[in-house]
């Protein structure tokens, strides 16, 4: 760990330089003051800048500034985006107090699009955007946790509690089915990936949510975009240091318990009750085995999520600088982020880098680079840990005397231990991850108004993961012996785009905006493995040699696509006042079959800045009130890259009499030839409108999608044959999708004084999905859920639960007894089959809300943020580890019917009940309880020192800071105590909660 001594001492180190030579330049005279606006509020963050050199400062929380100037003659420059311009010379003045005015023209800022950026004014299109200073509010290593419940119609969940994990997002609701439901992200221009950034590099985000603003990114945006914007150092500004840096608790861990003691004996006592003998036993300790009996008797009661789980930790330390002069400017950053999970031996370190630079080549040329690159090191625990929990025998020493793990925890008993596989070396699931994201870039002005820009990207990835589970492990002992296994993978993404744009502006009120693009693009993805058998937990995976050499495996794969877009865009605007943008992409993929593979994306979308009408200028309340429509066409070509072709395979086992032959056979996927784009047709309808100065921002929109000739992997009929393993499969163009919904986004400056300052801002979105067309009348199954006509793409379709049956009387015409589950009939009948089942609900929510708070006195500041889904089902997994038979293990909070608990949701436990999948049909329908929750995403609690303190040992700003994540959840259902339902119901890998403490530095 030698490296990561000499890395914190270098940055100590330079931390060091830049704080000694600020000291020493600061002997010179200090010029302080105040910076307002023209009704005496304080403006915070305006750069002043020393006029003819690098050096500047940028004001505190109250505006207060302190700078150091060589003389009386030197000139201030104070900067601050919204306001003109304004210059002070120093002269004998050790004081200068500033009152900036603001510039109407560039308070509309510039709003990041599809290849371009247009004034927020000018925008036509339904995009959302959100700002650095919310995006590093939350301390989170993934940028997209940053998102969650602040942009409308955006869904993002947390995918699991492990180390490292992802989200999952969607945007304004699902519309392929076997495709990836994901938004397209673009970071800096081209297509990234957003994992391998550092959300302090991050400038700002632009959400394109309607059809007019995705489909000139044609297949790409058939789910939204994400523009990601990162940061970068302006010409001629000055040199800027930057140290952020926060270390916390992950951990906190909240898990439905087991029950143990007392509560543990009654069930397998009611279990002997309901069982064959019907009556009490004569002794507890017929309840047991031998072995767990003694267990009892001597109070060995294990709990093995306290075992196995920790309080992880959270640390982040990120260096950026920035500067340059009128030709050249540079950005570069690191990052180090290290998290340690809720479970033993899973953590993930992520190492980033960043380097942009800009040059400007001749005074119509322009140049540059920009690489983002990361390496992460991860460990995972394997998975099912804490599903072993739920359903193993409470009992038993999980120790040896000398402190090692007990690998059989019972006398006698097969049992193997959940823990075991913690002993080293029994378990490795590692992952080396290299990302380069390498980007460069010319740009030819020759003429006012013309840009002609070329660029080439690639997003590149090589991936190795090591595993070895030994004997002791829960998949090793089951197999009977150890194995290792090796997978290389390397991911190729190239682009080649070319920009051409014109922008004019004719007979004054009219300004002309041309656009066109060629885009190609290169996808490839090679795979290579080998996994072996019977090796030593020395050698782990790095020596598959020494596996047992008839067991090994091999195996290899490669698979490749590409696609080509012709793109043109025209912006026209009259007076600022009526807006125009049409557009189209023509686009062409490998994916699909020849002559359907090439197709038109069109757009169009118009605006009207009612506010500047001649009939508005009563209307002295409102600053700008626009109204927005669109229409657009986007497409998707989310099949197998080899979907069209029909592959063969080779086989061994035909013989002629008694000599084998080789032979090939068609593989299981058939190729169609028909294959097509599946596309998306959407229409928005959207306002703005801005009062009181834009201390009152509200955006409402409603928007309806139509997806047609969705992409689906349907399995053929058994007749057509198939593989030994599985039928046949064919990729169709077989059905359609509905989205609407309206979504509301809401800012209010809700108090502005001199020293406090309180603003909200409020997200809401409803989104209703139906499937309107299906190539079958009858649910199929989907994964975990169904596809149903009439209903959302992801739907429950089971028994509806009902009750418990609570005499033998009512239950004898169904063929139960008291303590079974009663289901809702839809065919009346008295007889529960397949013909009761129905779509119960959907995991996809209602409605989504958002709600942050910030409250700014003095140098404190306070944010708290809620957020909620509501009207989602969930499939609660946990519940289901229910053992009616009393053996093994469950949930404590599962409430069984006995006759002294009738108001029991859970089926009456006996000794002859089998399983919980055992019981009667429609047992299992106890599982679906309603998901719907409200959650404090974060409360951060801050302060930001006076400039009057920072500024004598040469900063600019210093803040520290404290954030709790997730310290409150409501949930609509009593069964999700001690559950984070983000999870979704899954019942491995729950959701920690966390308290981190940081510091932002800036010279």
């Amino acid at each position: 760990m030698k490296w990561k001594l000499y890395l914190k001492r270098c940055f100590t180190l330079l931390v060091a330089l830049f704080i000694t030579g600020s000291a020493v330049w600061a002997q010179s005279k200090t010029v302080t003051g105040v910076v307002t606006d023209a009704n005496g509020l304080p403006l915070v963050g305006v750069s002043v800048l020393l006029q003819g050199s690098t050096a500047g400062v940028s004001t505190g929380i109250n505006g207060t500034y302190s700078i150091s100037v060589p003389g009386p003659q030197s000139v201030l420059v104070y900067n601050y985006l919204g306001y003109n311009d304004h210059q002070e010379t120093v002269g004998a003045k050790s004081v200068i107090d500033v009152i900036m005015n603001e510039n109407a023209q560039e308070l509309d800022e510039l709003v990041v699009i599809g290849y371009g950026a247009v004034r927020k004014r000018d925008l036509t299109g339904t995009v959302q955007s959100i700002k650095n200073e919310d995006i590093t509010l939350a301390p989170v290593g993934n940028v997209m946790q940053a998102l969650q419940g602040r942009v409308a119609g955006l869904d993002i969940t947390r995918s699991s509690g492990k180390s490292g994990s992802d989200v999952n997002m969607t945007l304004r609701g699902s519309r392929s089915i076997n495709g990836d439901n994901t938004p397209l992200f673009i970071i800096d221009g081209v297509p990234g990936n957003y994992s391998d950034l550092n959300p302090n590099d991050v400038e700002s985000i632009e959400v394109l949510k309607d059809a007019s603003s995705a489909a000139i990114y044609g297949s790409a945006g058939a789910n939204g975009i994400v523009i990601i914007t990162t940061k970068n150092a302006k010409k001629g500004g000055k040199l800027t240091v930057n140290f952020d840096a926060y270390y916390g608790i992950n951990g906190f861990l909240e898990f439905p318990p087991v029950r143990t003691g007392d509560d543990y004996i009654e069930l397998r006592r009611q279990a002997y009750i309901g069982g064959p003998s019907g009556k009490e036993p004569s002794d507890p300790s017929i309840l047991f085995s031998n072995a767990e009996w003694n267990a009892v008797q001597n109070n060995q009661w294990v709990d093995w999520f306290d075992l196995g789980t920790r309080n992880g930790t959270l640390q982040n330390y990120s260096v950026s600088m920035s500067g340059g002069n009128d030709r050249t400017s540079g950005y570069f950053s690191a990052n180090y982020f290290q998290e340690q999970g809720i479970l033993y031996n899973d953590q993930n370190t992520r190492y980033s880098f960043k380097a942009t630079v800009d040059h400007q080549i001749r005074p119509w040329l322009d140049g540059g680079i920009n690489v983002i690159s990361s390496f992460t090191d991860r460990d995972e625990r394997r998975g099912q840990y804490f599903t072993r929990v739920l359903c193993l025998l409470p009992l038993g020493t999980p120790f040896n005397e000398d402190g090692s793990i007990n690998p059989f925890p019972l006398a006698g008993d097969s049992q193997l231990s959940p823990i075991a596989d913690m002993a080293d070396g029994q378990y490795v699931n590692n992952y080396h991850i290299l990302s380069v994201n390498p980007t460069v870039y010319l740009e030819a002005k020759p003429v006012k108004g013309l840009s002609l820009k070329t660029l080439f990207s690639g997003d590149l990835q090589f991936s190795r993961q090591g595993m070895y589970k030994g004997t002791q492990s829960s998949e090793g002992y089951s197999l009977g012996k150890s194995s290792a296994e090796i997978i290389n993978e390397n991911h190729y993404n190239y682009k080649w785009e070319n920009i051409i744009t014109y922008n004019t502006t004719f007979a004054e009120d009219h300004n002309l905006t041309l656009t066109g693009v060629t885009s190609w693009s290169k996808y490839q993805r090679e795979e290579s493995g080998m996994r072996g058998y019977n090796v030593a937990p020395e050698y782990s995976f790095h020596n598959l040699g020494v596996s047992d050499a008839t067991s090994r495996v091999t195996s290899s794969e490669y698979v490749g696509s590409q696609s080509m877009a012709f793109i043109g865009r025209i912006n026209y605007s009259y007076k600022g006042r009526y807006l125009v943008s049409l557009s189209n992409r023509y686009e062409g993929s490998s994916i699909l079959a020849q002559d359907h593979n090439w197709d038109n994306f069109p757009a169009a979308a118009i605006g009207w800045r009612i506010s500047d009408e001649n009939f508005m200028k009563g209307a002295t309340k409102i600053d700008n009130l626009k109204l927005r429509a669109s229409y657009g066409v986007t497409g998707n070509a989310g099949a197998d890259p080899y979907a069209t072709q029909t592959i063969g395979r080779a086989g061994t086992n035909l013989a002629f009499q008694e000599t084998p032959a080789a032979y090939y056979m068609f593989g299981s996927e058939i190729g169609n030839l028909l294959l097509s784009w599946e596309k998306s047709y959407g229409a928005n309808i959207g306002v703005d409108l801005n009062m009181f100065r834009n201390r009152l921002n509200v955006s409402v929109d409603m928007y309806n999608v139509d997806t047609k000739d969705i992409l689906f992997k349907r399995t053929l009929p058994a007749s057509t044959g198939g593989s030994n393993t599985s039928a046949f499969s064919i990729w169709e163009n077989v059905c359609e999708t509905n989205n609407r919904g309206i979504e509301v986004v809401l800012n209010s400056v809700n108090i502005q004084k001199k020293d406090f300052t309180w603003s909200t801002t409020l997200t809401f979105s409803s989104n209703h999905e139906e499937i309107t067309s299906f190539t079958s009348n009858a649910p199929i199954q989907n994964g975990d859920s169904y596809l149903v006509k009439g209903y959302p793409l992801k739907s429950y379709y089971s028994y509806k639960y009902a009750g418990i049956f609570q005499t033998n009387d009512e239950a004898k015409p169904f063929s139960r007894k008291a303590g079974d589950v009663r289901i809702e009939e839809v065919v009346v009948d008295q007889n529960y089959n397949e013909n009761d089942r129905q779509v119960l609900g959907s995991p996809t929510p209602k409605w989504m809300a958002g709600l942050s708070n910030t409250l700014l006195w003095k140098g404190i500041d306070l944010t708290f943020f809620f957020d909620a889904r509501w009207g989602q089902m969930m499939n609660y997994g946990i519940l289901g580890w229910y053992n009616p038979t009393g053996g093994g293990n469950g949930p404590a909070i599962i409430d069984y019917w006995t006759p002294e608990n009738p108001s029991g949701r859970f089926p009456r436990p006996g000794s002859d009940r089998g399983s919980f999948a055992q019981l009667p049909v429609g047992s299992n329908s106890v599982t679906y309880i309603d998901g719907s929750y409200i959650k404090l995403r974060n409360i951060t609690l801050g302060y930001t020192l006076p400039q009057s303190v920072v500024g004598k040992v040469g900063l600019s700003r210093l803040r520290v800071y404290g954030t709790a994540s997730d310290p409150w959840i409501y949930t609509e259902s009593k069964y999700l105590k001690n559950y984070d339902p983000e999870r979704g119901g899954a019942d491995e890998f729950p959701l920690a909660k966390q308290l981190v403490f940081g510091v932002n530095i800036t010279f």
